[in-house]
């Protein structure tokens, strides 16, 4: 069963999107802020992290960040609803490394599409390094 690690300050969008992914087959936890996302990574070893980027303590970037120094290959879907002047905070999320991104709202399809994928390039790519023969 794969694991999803959901960072999220907002319930409402929490219980949504663990309830989506539940009914899916996959084990949801929920962290509440960057500093329990991060906490909650190291005990649960998801395959997946979704989070927000704009969260009180510690933000989605910082988690981000911190995810992928240790982790470089690491999934992460980041999602918001809120833009930052002229750059969309989506668009600062990919380039500090977020595989992928959701605007809020977003539906049941786009969530599970977003999953499916990021899910499917990390399953792709262990795959490959695996099979990965000496050239001689």
């Amino acid at each position: 069963m794969m694991k999803i690690l959901v960072i999220d300050d907002d319930e409402q969008i929490c219980d949504i999107v663990e309830k989506i992914l539940c009914r899916e087959g996959y084990k949801v936890t929920i962290a509440r802020d960057g500093f329990e996302g991060l906490r909650c990574f190291e005990q649960v070893q998801p395959d997946l992290v979704i989070t927000d980027v704009f969260m009180p303590n510690k933000d989605g970037l910082e988690v981000i960040t911190e995810l992928l120094e240790h982790t470089p290959d690491f999934r992460i879907i980041a999602i918001s609803g809120m833009r930052m002047h002229q750059l969309e905070a989506l668009d600062i999320a990919l380039l500090f490394g977020a595989t992928s991104v959701l605007e809020k709202p977003f539906t049941r399809k786009q969530l599970l599409r977003a999953v499916k994928m990021a899910l499917f390039r990390k399953s792709h790519e262990m795959s490959d390094s695996c099979s990965l023969s000496p050239a001689f």
